[in-house]
């Protein structure tokens, strides 16, 4: 009789034909905490202007594991860089791809602002008077 009765109410837990059955309770996904190698990487991209190949600055950046320090160095000089002449000609077309900025340590390169622009002007004369005679 155990079976039978098994069996009776399996039927009737069941859904008729052409009804739906319920939803099934799923328990609610626990909020995924994002390590700081994550986050750090989410605020770069965040702020970065050429917003491209995002697996590959992912893997970029989980090779150079950045220090707080450096991540701040590195939001710093792509705040600097996004209003850059450079960055800002033909519509962000010399914007590295975001791979290439952080493979190349990009944020190292020395500004590339012209010292003409800070009043300061060098011709040959200087170059000799700096560095010697190079004949």
């Amino acid at each position: 009789m155990g079976s039978r009765e098994t069996s009776k109410q399996m039927a009737l837990d069941m859904p008729l034909f052409g009804e739906s059955a319920p939803p099934e309770e799923k328990p609610e996904p626990k909020p995924k905490l994002l390590s700081a190698l994550d986050q750090g990487f989410l605020a770069f991209w965040a702020i970065y202007p050429r917003r491209v190949a995002k697996a590959a600055a992912r893997k970029a950046w989980g090779h150079l594991k950045p220090s707080p320090a450096l991540l701040a160095t590195i939001i710093a000089d792509v705040t600097r860089k996004r209003s850059s002449t450079q960055w800002c000609r033909e519509n962000g077309q010399f914007v590295p791809y975001p791979a290439t900025y952080i493979n190349g340590r990009r944020w190292e390169d020395e500004d590339q602002r012209s010292n003409a622009s800070s009043g300061e002007r060098y011709d040959a004369e200087d170059a000799r008077r700096l560095y010697g005679s190079t004949g």
